[in-house]
């Protein structure tokens, strides 16, 4: 059965807007478990170099005896880069430390401390197999900073870096996507010849495993436009070139200098590579129509696989000039080449309504083919196409919610979570029915402010007997956020609930409410107050948001937050981020874990948002 985590994981990330994107991550963000972990922050605030004496804080340093007192201390060293060059020998020392994050404060102040630093680097080097992956991001991001500084390199530094360099190369497919990242981000530093480093990622991701390769490849697409030319380098490297033409595809539009390589590419060359150039040519979209005679000759290839995807491809780019090739297609023996050829027909000619509804017809009669992907497929065309009522077939996306195939499934919440308003109606209706009840509350309380018309469905729901059916109500209340306003008294009510999620849920729908839930202020000072990892950050959360101008709430709220940013989940530090940014001036003692997230954390979204945080902490 297709669970919460299905849908946000293969559904949501890609297509919400900013604002169900928030929506999205603060629902996971009440019911998933706060595994809460210290994490790496750097030094204070720039604007207190000045008034800072290097060789008292080495002192402290020198003094320290705890965690605290040593992370504190190198956090100021740090904060001075440079002039802290006294305190390398100390620091160096203290990468030893039996607490992993006494270690990664270390290696992140001598990476802070630049060039002078330099003859750490095979202790740095070392640190880059450790046992705590985050120790081995801030080793790697520490070599990166230490090249970045050195703006004359002598050769005796040269082969220095060159074994920097080698070993960073060995921790690009690490298994941690924030190592794999700060890897890829160092490795820019370090100027290597692409004629030499492409055949050093080749020979990493020639010898890896499957499962290491794909999420290092969706890092590689993460970095975004810096990985483009060492992509479009890989294409030409018969080695490389598939799992290049992989990475690609996940950076849409972005990777459009891409194009005449993958053109290429998709005109020749072995089935697979072709079948994902000309993928990677339809996720890139309108700046690939230049690759448009190629698709067009493509539809005519014997290999199924290359006319399915110059299909898809057409579709997608909506080129011109296909409608013939298209229509042969149509009545092709081969039923998931004529679904396809259908869709991509109906995509080439929007204004058409007899395509559209032939179209429709078609993809409709392969819901119930026996072929899962043909099922998926279906429900993915329909969705994209356009001119047809979305009501009209939203019962069909409610009805593979419980398809045998967990992929269809996934398809079908995604379908009717892109519908928004217009799968409300048949999501409520849904309710009823025991087998999709969960996942149809699950869709519809991440709808955020176009679920307003279930608003009377989820204040009935805070009494249901399910606890995660109570929680979920929570979260749609969330979502239409002031606009729920008369649903403050059940949630104080699901304050008191039995079960933690529930609970949660309740704080961060008051305080999602905002200062029309102040009724809810004493009891969500209890549990800001308590002992709980999940209820105790959240409440604080909520308190902010509730009377965001009282200083102790503020002041009691940061540290939490804080602690926050250090969660191995995604969905927390992104909350926690936003939070932060919006106490402001107030918070600057959280720069430091900030600016480190805004650097390396691993999530495109937890990037941005720390760093919208930090703006708005600095000028305030």
């Amino acid at each position: 059965m297709l669970t919460r985590y299905d849908i946000g994981k293969r559904i949501m990330m890609q297509f919400l807007t900013s604002e169900k994107r928030t929506l999205f991550f603060g629902f996971a963000f009440v019911t998933a478990s706060v595994l809460l972990l210290s994490g790496p922050s750097l030094g204070a605030d720039e604007d207190a170099v000045d008034a800072i004496d290097p060789k008292a804080l080495i002192e402290s340093l020198l003094n320290a005896k705890d965690e605290t007192s040593k992370v504190k201390a190198i956090d100021d060293l740090a904060s001075l880069h440079s002039q802290a060059k006294g305190a390398i020998d100390p620091l160096s020392e203290l990468m030893k430390d039996p607490l992993p994050r006494v270690r990664w404060h270390a290696a992140r102040a001598l990476g802070m401390i630049g060039v002078d630093a330099i003859t750490k680097i095979p202790d740095i080097i070392k640190l880059l197999d450790d046992s705590d992956a985050l120790t081995k991001t801030q080793a790697a991001a520490a070599l990166g900073n230490i090249r970045e500084d050195d703006e004359n390199v002598s050769e005796e530094n040269a082969l220095v870096y060159r074994d920097a360099a080698e070993s960073i190369l060995k921790v690009m497919l690490d298994k941690d996507p924030r190592v794999r990242r700060a890897a890829m981000r160092s490795l820019r530093w370090f100027k290597i010849d692409p004629e030499k480093l492409i055949p050093a990622i080749s020979a990493q991701l020639e010898n890896a495993d499957p499962s290491v390769i794909v999420p290092a490849l969706q890092t590689m697409a993460d970095i975004g436009v810096d990985a483009i030319p060492i992509l479009v380098k890989s294409l030409e490297n018969p080695k490389s070139a598939y799992w290049a033409t992989v990475a690609l595809m996940g950076m849409n539009a972005v990777a459009a200098p891409a194009v005449p390589q993958l053109t290429i590419l998709a005109a020749s060359g072995e089935t697979e590579e072709r079948m994902q150039a000309i993928l990677a040519l339809a996720s890139i979209g309108e700046p690939a129509k230049t690759a448009s005679k190629v698709l067009l000759e493509s539809l005519a290839s014997k290999e199924p696989s290359i006319q399915y995807a110059s299909a898809y491809a057409i579709g997608v780019i909506r080129v011109a000039g296909a409608n013939n090739a298209l229509k042969k297609l149509t009545v092709s023996t081969d039923p998931f080449l004529s679904e396809i050829s259908w869709w991509a027909l109906a995509r080439v000619n929007p204004t058409d309504k007899k395509i559209a509804q032939q179209a429709v017809r078609a993809l409709h009669a392969a819901l119930s083919n026996e072929n899962p992907n043909f099922r998926r497929a279906a429900i993915e065309g329909l969705a994209n196409l356009d001119g047809i009522a979305k009501e009209s077939i939203a019962p069909d996306f409610v009805a593979a919610l419980t398809d045998k195939d967990v992929a269809v499934q996934s398809a079908a919440a995604e379908s009717l979570f892109r519908m928004g308003s217009a799968s409300v109606g048949v999501l409520s209706k849904s309710l009823g029915d025991p087998e999709r009840r969960l996942i149809a509350i699950d869709i519809l309380s991440s709808l955020g402010k176009e679920a307003l018309p279930a608003m009377d469905i989820f204040i009935k729901g805070l009494s249901d007997k399910d606890p995660q059916f109570r929680g979920d109500c929570a979260m749609g209340l969330a979502g239409i956020g002031s606009g729920s306003l008369k649903s403050v008294p059940n949630l104080i009510k699901l304050l008191d609930d039995d079960d933690t999620g529930a609970r949660v849920s309740a704080s961060y729908a008051l305080g999602r409410i905002g200062v029309g839930a102040r009724a809810a202020i004493p009891k969500l000072l209890l549990l800001a107050s308590s002992e709980e990892k999940m209820g105790a950050p959240v409440a604080s959360w909520a308190l902010l948001k509730i009377d965001p101008s009282n200083k102790d709430f503020i002041q009691s709220a940061i540290p939490k937050l804080r602690t926050a940013l250090r969660s191995p989940m995604e969905m927390i530090r992104l909350e926690a981020a936003i939070a932060l940014g919006e106490v402001g001036q107030p918070a600057r003692e959280a720069v430091p874990i900030l600016e480190l997230i805004a650097d390396d954390d691993p999530a495109p979204s937890v990037r941005s948002a720390a760093a919208d945080a930090l703006t708005k902490i600095r000028g305030s």
